[in-house]
């Protein structure tokens, strides 16, 4: 019986004081889950130790402190005799009776909260398996929803936008150089309408092709590029016949302005392009974002219910463990209570060895 008893340390915990259930005891077994939730145990590796453990452990030290603080160097009866009647009330004290539903009432409270988990548990795992189906349906339809999405459109390349400005500028600075930066000196002249030019040609060429709505629609901005490019070409017709003198002065001027306005419509034509692009995609990207968000959503009801099952076995396993304290309590009493002598017992001993040791300079605190 006794070796029986043994084997039994390690896998059982004690009781409170009043038997209750060791889920409302301080030594019951942790969480199996850190704060973040993760799961950071298999189910039943963390074992408290049973009653016979515990009554060895602190018994010992009981007697080897008894020992230490008396600085006694011979064993004395009547000192062990004050430790066995301890090591007595402390085995009386876990004795218990076996686990019993059906007769003492506490037992059936505790039976019942078992019972509900168990039930909990069914329901929860059951549930965690529909979860998980839900999740992998839920994945392949966010993978062929983003699979259908076409790549965002680029944006026109720099080298068209250097292209696009410099064609402006050059019609630009012509009209510039003849009727707004009229001057004696011809190089300040031309310099004063190339740079005047490519002001316009850069303002012009960004504010048409700038992506700042990607909605797919015309922005304010590129409504500005746009009213602005073919406005110039208009200003600079007017420029350019008026004081005209002949036809061909009017169809010089009429073609130079019709470049310019080519030119702009040519950005123009770029940015409806890649606009007409995002709008095609936007309703794609939407839907698949949606997809990606409901597969979050279920991830995160997958993992609760991890949770929930984990805590629920923490639970079954710990009544299973408090079952089994209660068996040793309740059969192995007399073993618990040799235990508790012998353990203070050599406790005692170990205190008397040391100060022994102390005194004759074996051994240093």
């Amino acid at each position: 019986m006794e070796e029986q008893a043994t084997q039994t340390t390690g896998v059982v915990r004690p009781l409170s004081s009043n038997g209750g259930s060791a889920s409302n005891n301080s030594t019951m077994v942790p969480s199996t889950r850190d704060p973040a939730g993760k799961h950071i145990a298999a189910r039943g590796s963390e074992r408290m130790p049973g009653v016979i453990l515990t009554v060895q452990s602190g018994l010992f030290e009981d007697g080897r402190q008894f020992a230490r603080s008396s600085g006694i160097t011979v064993a004395r009866e009547e000192d062990l005799k004050v430790l066995r009647d301890h090591a007595e009330a402390i085995g009386n004290d876990a004795a218990r009776p076996v686990y019993d539903p059906t007769i003492l009432a506490q037992d059936r409270v505790i039976e019942n909260q078992h019972e509900k988990d168990l039930l909990d548990r069914d329901e929860e795992e059951l549930g965690l398996k529909r979860s998980h189906v839900t999740l992998a349906e839920r994945r392949d339809e966010a993978a062929r929803t983003r699979a259908k999405v076409p790549p965002a459109p680029k944006e026109p390349s720099s080298l068209l936008k250097v292209a696009g400005v410099v064609a402006l500028a050059t019609t630009i600075a012509v009209s510039l150089h003849d009727f707004v930066w009229i001057m004696a000196d011809e190089f300040l002249s031309w310099s004063m309408s190339i740079i005047t030019a490519a002001i316009f040609g850069v303002l012009i060429t960004l504010l048409i092709v700038a992506d700042t709505n990607h909605t797919g629609r015309r922005s304010v901005t590129n409504w500005i590029g746009l009213t602005a490019g073919i406005g110039v070409g208009v200003a600079f017709f007017l420029l350019r016949i008026k004081g005209a003198d002949g036809t061909e002065q009017v169809l010089f001027g009429l073609a130079m302005s019709a470049l310019e306005i080519a030119i702009v419509l040519f950005l123009e034509g770029l940015a409806m392009s890649r606009r007409a692009a995002l709008r095609n995609r936007m309703p794609l990207e939407t839907a698949a974002n949606e997809a990606k968000a409901l597969v979050e959503a279920q991830e995160a009801e997958v993992n609760r219910r991890k949770c929930n099952v984990t805590e629920l076995n923490s639970k079954v396993d710990a009544h299973g463990r408090y079952v089994e304290e209660r068996y040793v309590r309740a059969t192995y009493l007399n073993e618990i209570r040799e235990t508790a002598r012998k353990a203070v017992e050599s406790g005692y001993c170990q205190g008397v060895a040391e100060n022994r040791g102390i005194v004759t300079g074996v051994s240093h605190e």
